[in-house]
């Protein structure tokens, strides 16, 4: 009977200091958020020209443009494919834009090593996520801190104004990188543009 009585506020507590503890590391991001925000400044740049807030066809045009350049090529699962050579060794960078508004709200980016294997640890995407945030950091300036901790490694985040970037493991091939503008208000499910 003790125990019957005892088990569910064991339960309740520990799942309480669980909430307060996530709340706890949510609030230093949404702090820093807010201070971002509060700047007024706009930082809207991304990679090869194109930006946060890009007119949908603008986006097309210029991947037209960089694609009779010979800098990108069309890549998997419809994305946009780039190599980039400013590492130890060749990596893949696949990318597509969301669109609200018909303009880039975020960009999806990947990365990988085109030289991954199971057998070439040194190209696994711990090791690759390490040169990314040296290379992001040179790109977009220093002052990512860690966010947390996953299964598959550490999440990586730098907010400058609007602009959030965010780098993260997939898996032990893929390397994640997000960038959002934050102004930009979340649709209600399932109304997302393509």
């Amino acid at each position: 009977m003790t125990f019957k009585l005892f088990f569910p506020f064991l339960l309740f507590s520990s799942i309480s200091f669980s909430l307060l503890f996530f709340t706890g590391c949510g609030s230093k991001y949404e702090v820093k958020v807010q201070q971002e925000l509060a700047k007024g400044v706009r930082y809207d740049s991304l990679f090869l020209g194109l930006y946060l807030g890009m007119p949908r066809q603008a986006f097309f045009d210029h991947c037209t443009q960089l694609n009779k350049q010979k800098l990108i090529t069309t890549g998997v699962a419809g994305m946009v494919e780039y190599k980039i050579t400013e590492l130890d060794n060749l990596v893949i960078m696949h990318f597509y834009p969301d669109f609200a508004n018909g303009k880039i709200s975020s960009m999806k980016a990947e990365y990988s090593y085109q030289a991954w294997a199971p057998w070439n640890k040194e190209y696994f995407s711990d090791k690759l996520l390490t040169k990314l945030l040296t290379l992001l950091e040179k790109k977009y300036s220093a002052g990512f801190f860690k966010l947390e901790e996953t299964e598959q490694g550490s999440v990586f985040v730098k907010i400058d104004g609007n602009r959030q970037i965010t780098i993260a493991p997939k898996d032990e091939t893929i390397v994640q990188v997000l960038f959002t503008d934050l102004t930009n208000k979340p649709k209600a499910a399932g109304s997302e543009e393509k």
